[in-house]
């Protein structure tokens, strides 16, 4: 299982939030090695409690460039071409692939799943320096819906976000041809891609479940009452259009029959040490 965070502890991202228990499910029947393509902040994480779970926790570092201008110049300029997948490149992470060879070299894999888009442009190149059977894409969210998003409230990024999103939508219909799998979070999601650009019936929908073992019923919060609340975090553009939506199309008509009521939002915080 290849993640773009540390899927652990529970809620420190999106991406824990949906894996962990999946992690700790999994590792009960199966054998798991997780990768992380991880960042400088996200490697002074206490993981022990996860390591618990795997075989192997592998944790890549991407290289630091020696000449920052040239590569950054170097990525913009494959991000632009329209051959190229899009402006997922990373700076240092033309290395990911062959670390990670590195790290399971020798070893045969029933299933890889590659989690999310960040990284995905050296998906492909990973794949033929490795040993894997079936391999799945967990997309969570469709990438060419998000981009849509960002860039159809901006007229001034009217042109670069066609472009960006005509070649994430292609990127995206040619991750899902090629494997043998590829996940979503929603149906809106999963069909965001027209099925004219996708062949056969390998999309699928897996909602996030709900962790129960941290519910507190003995918990008591001062919190004026009747509420409606919205628990998230804020820099997720779906869930900012949610909590709009929630106000506009709920609060405002249930504040004229019920006159103290409250909406409350929940902004979650990740704090590293």
């Amino acid at each position: 299982m290849v993640f773009p965070y540390i899927p652990y502890p529970l809620r420190a991202n999106g991406v824990s939030v949906r894996y962990l228990p999946v992690i700790q499910y999994l590792s009960e029947r199966h054998t798991v090695d997780v990768i992380v393509l991880a960042n400088e902040n996200e490697i002074l994480k206490d993981i022990s409690g996860l390591k618990g779970y795997c075989n192997k926790l592998m944790i890549v570092r991407r290289a630091k460039p020696n000449n920052k201008w040239l590569n950054r110049v170097k990525i913009h300029s494959l991000s632009l071409l329209p051959w190229m997948s899009p402006s997922y490149y990373e700076y240092g992470g033309e290395i990911i692939p062959t670390e990670i060879e590195t790290h399971v070299k020798g070893t045969h894999y029933d299933t890889l799943l590659w989690v999310t888009t960040r990284s995905s442009p050296y998906l492909f190149p990973t794949l033929k320096l490795i040993n894997v059977d079936r391999v799945v894409m967990d997309f969570i969210d469709s990438p060419t819906l998000f981009a849509e998003r960002k860039y159809k409230k901006d007229a001034k990024y009217y042109f670069q976000g066609w472009y960006e999103c005509l070649k994430i939508r292609k990127w995206e219909a040619r991750i899902t041809n090629e494997l043998d799998a590829v996940i979503y979070i929603s149906e809106v999601d999963a069909e965001t891609i027209p099925q004219k650009l996708v062949y056969g019936s390998n999309r699928h929908v897996i909602n996030n479940g709900l962790n129960v073992d941290l519910y507190n019923p003995d918990l008591k919060i001062d919190l004026p009452s009747p509420n409606i609340g919205f628990l998230g975090h804020m820099n997720y553009p779906p869930n900012i259009e949610a909590v709009h939506w929630l106000y506009d199309h709920v609060f405002v008509s249930l504040r004229k029959e019920i006159p103290d009521l409250s909406l409350i939002v929940i902004e979650e915080i990740q704090r590293i040490p």
